[in-house]
């Protein structure tokens, strides 16, 4: 319930903003009459008309996170043996621990 009255409450936030900026554009202003800041500003609150997204996977993508993953197991798995193989196993079995 909580997170249902904090979305509404910035939805309803952020569409009196959107209004509030797109209606207090008077025209194009700034140097070469290009809009400035406040057409950059316009263009910043307009969502994308593109709703499509392409994802797509390919061998390469898949064999070098497959590379990555190897390699930090490999790495987690190393530096702690390194630590157990440079101790005898009588030191292992009489180190108190605390």
């Amino acid at each position: 319930m909580v997170a249902n009255s904090i979305s509404s409450m910035l939805t309803s936030t952020s569409t009196q903003t959107t209004v509030s900026a797109s209606s207090s554009q008077k025209g194009p202003s700034g140097p070469g009459a290009q809009g400035g800041p406040g057409r950059m500003m316009q263009n910043a609150m307009t969502s994308p008309t593109n709703k499509q997204l392409d994802v797509s996977v390919s061998a390469s993508v898949i064999g070098e996170l497959a590379g990555v993953s190897c390699a930090i197991c490999l790495l987690s798995i190393a530096v702690p043996s390194s630590y157990i193989l440079r101790l005898s196993p009588r030191q292992i079995l009489m180190k108190k621990e605390g």
